[in-house]
């Protein structure tokens, strides 16, 4: 009986059992963890993995290859060829023991193998004869699986077709890894998208030539708000900068291409109205920390920045009221001290001379209030960098 003949699908459930049970990896927990985070189990056909079991029958002159998943209680075909079945119970699995290693196992003739001879693959159809298992190492060391070779009549594999089977078993790995990362990169940036997209913010990223990189939605619907096209990916975004402020706006990301952050305050004439929005220019890296474009954030302020006018213009009028007020109260003063001066107190009795006494105190006291008031209105006036007339 060919392979494509033996037990159909799902004949996991009314296996034939051995009495004996298939080895246990001490790491076994680990193990399954490995094997679990390539979320790869039941996964449809990929035409890679199908492809890398063609050539390792072709390569041993073999009519059965599989790429073997062992899972808890099963084995698993991520791809196989020359059978039709995409699982098989893990008692009976061969390679349930070569991934108790991590080294191949090749067996010529498994009738003659304490640990195949009873399995009812060889007492049974299809009566299988020659089995060779590569293990799926992965880069923490777990062996998840393997790439494995069939066949009804005894077999020897060659050194050089052995190394070709252990070089296929890499290539899978490399796969399973380069799936797991993307899948990784794709729910990071699913995740980062979402954050991005729940913000009122504007998000840019650009290119080391203005091209446009990502966006958030935000973004994407002030652009089509105010010029009635979408923004899309690899556009040079200086088409959308008003030509007023595009020097302005290369001097910036030139800056952040240096290395600096550059935050930027500006009010502009946007959908029939001024508005002020907040520029904040950020190097973007990458994981070798090599500036790659640049991170643009924008957000409307229009409203805390004419508060802060406002209040700034209070301030600046409230200074020149307390400085006009403090000269005009200085000058009266000086004008007393100096008609107490030109007083001849000997002409007056001691007690009135005491009275002139005690209101030239005053007075002093007075005029050096008004000074200090004077010069803590010069100070604020200097720290707000506005001159008071």
């Amino acid at each position: 009986m060919s392979f494509d003949e033996t037990s159909p699908e799902g004949s996991h459930s009314h296996a034939v059992r051995t009495g004996k049970y298939s080895p246990v990896p001490p790491n076994e927990s680990q193990r399954l963890a490995a094997l679990r985070s390539y979320q790869i189990l039941d996964a449809p056909a990929e035409p890679d993995f199908d492809n890398l079991v063609t050539l390792a029958a072709q390569l041993a002159g073999v009519p059965v290859a599989m790429i073997s998943l062992i899972d808890s209680d099963r084995q698993w075909f991520l791809a196989k060829k020359g059978v039709t079945l995409t699982q098989t119970p893990r008692e009976v699995a061969f390679c349930a023991h070569t991934i108790m290693d991590a080294v191949p196992v090749v067996v010529n003739d498994v009738r003659l193998d304490d640990r195949f001879s009873d399995n009812p693959l060889v007492t049974q159809d299809p009566h299988v004869v020659f089995y060779a298992g590569v293990p799926l190492v992965t880069p923490e060391g777990f062996s998840i699986g393997t790439v494995c070779l069939l066949h009804t009549q005894s077999h020897v594999l060659n050194a050089e077709q052995l190394f070709g089977l252990e070089v296929l078993a890499r290539q899978v790995v490399q796969q399973l890894e380069l799936r797991r990362n993307l899948n990784r990169h794709f729910q990071a940036e699913d995740k980062l998208r979402a954050i991005l997209n729940s913000t009122s913010e504007n998000n840019l990223l650009l290119g080391r030539d203005y091209r446009v990189l990502s966006f958030n939605k935000t973004l994407a619907d002030t652009v089509t708000h105010l010029y009635g096209r979408p923004l899309r990916a690899g556009q040079d975004f200086r088409a959308y900068i008003p030509s007023p402020i595009r020097k302005d706006f290369e001097r910036n990301v030139s800056q952040a291409l240096a290395g600096q952050t550059v935050t930027v305050e500006r009010e502009l004439g946007l959908g029939g109205g001024q508005t002020w929005y907040l520029f904040r220019y950020f190097p973007a890296v990458n994981q070798h920390g090599d500036v790659i474009g640049v991170t643009i954030n924008s957000s409307n302020i229009d409203e805390s920045k004419r508060a802060e006018l406002l209040i700034q213009a209070q301030n600046e009028q409230l200074l020149r009221i307390a400085h006009l007020q403090s000269h005009q109260i200085r000058g009266p003063v000086a004008t007393i001290l100096g008609l107490l001066q030109l007083l001849n107190r000997n002409t007056l009795t001691k007690e009135n001379a005491q009275l002139i006494n005690y209101l030239e105190i005053s007075a002093l006291k007075l005029d050096e209030t008004i000074h200090r008031i004077v010069e803590a209105t010069e100070k604020t006036a200097d720290a707000l960098n506005r001159p008071v007339s």
